[in-house]
């Protein structure tokens, strides 16, 4: 029972974990139909042996790039102190041109599905907010909340004339559906198809970003998920306290960051 409520120190040392209490079952069940069945010797030193001896091919075949140690009382050492590499990356919001908008946009689910909310923000060549907004989409899934996000954004930019718009999404899926590159599931196939007729009116290039480079717009929408109401902001100083914050520091150029860990990769 200890074993299994072991916590993994790292991902090689799950997968440690996890095989070899059945590669320990798979050589001693071998092991015994050999004695029983061709009157071979059973060797516990031998089954120990067999254990050490997969444990460590799983090990090279998952994690190829790791050196680890030939004895396996240094090898199990070893794979309890490894720490995965984590990589950095700076992300900075980045104005448009100008003549051009840019809107950023984001949809949240609270349970995916559950109650859903979306929202963004539009701003202008120097970095100013022209209009924010959040909604309310009832109960509904991510992908649907990203895409009541996209057309409502689209729907205000139509309204107010700013038909020269980069649309800025975290959620690459609806950036490749929008931009032809897959086929939209039948979920939110007739928003797509609304949110097609819209482009038409205008120059729209939508662009994936990282979560890191969406954060006010991740605000906004999980801001209409809690007021359960469509909110219009058209001046900043209207906007909750740590959305201008957001704001501020986006407006000056300072970036966000994006921690990854690498995969497969240890130190």
């Amino acid at each position: 029972m200890q074993w299994w409520l072991t916590i993994p120190k790292n991902e090689v040392h799950r997968v440690l974990l996890q095989c070899l209490p059945f590669v320990i079952c798979w050589e001693i069940w071998k092991n015994r139909c050999a004695a029983r069945f061709e009157n071979l010797h059973m060797s516990s030193r031998h089954i120990i042996r067999q254990v050490c001896h997969l444990m460590s091919l799983i090990l090279q075949c998952q994690f190829s790039k790791l050196n680890l140690p030939v004895i396996w009382e240094d090898k199990c050492a070893y794979v309890e102190k490894l720490q995965q590499v984590i990589h950095s990356q700076l992300v900075i919001w980045s104005r448009p041109e100008e003549g051009w908008m840019k809107m950023n946009v984001d949809g949240c689910s609270k349970g995916n599905p559950g109650s859903a909310g979306g929202g963004g923000i539009i701003r202008d060549h120097r970095g100013l907010m022209i209009v924010a907004f959040a909604d309310y989409f009832g109960l509904c899934s991510n992908n649907v909340a990203e895409a009541m996000a996209i057309l409502q954004g689209l729907c205000i930019c139509i309204d107010r004339g700013f038909l020269k718009t980069i649309v800025e999404s975290d959620s690459l899926m609806l950036v490749n559906i929008i931009n032809k590159k897959v086929r939209p599931p039948w979920q939110i196939h007739s928003i797509m198809a609304q949110i097609g007729e819209l482009i038409q009116k205008g120059s729209f290039l939508f662009v994936h970003v990282f979560r890191e480079g969406n954060v006010i717009a991740d605000q906004m929408a999980s801001l209409g998920e809690k007021v359960r109401n469509q909110i219009v902001f058209t001046e900043d100083l209207s906007l909750p306290r740590q959305v201008r914050a957001y704001l501020k520091q986006e407006q000056d150029g300072f970036p966000n960051f994006r921690f990854r860990q690498k995969k497969n990769l240890f130190c």
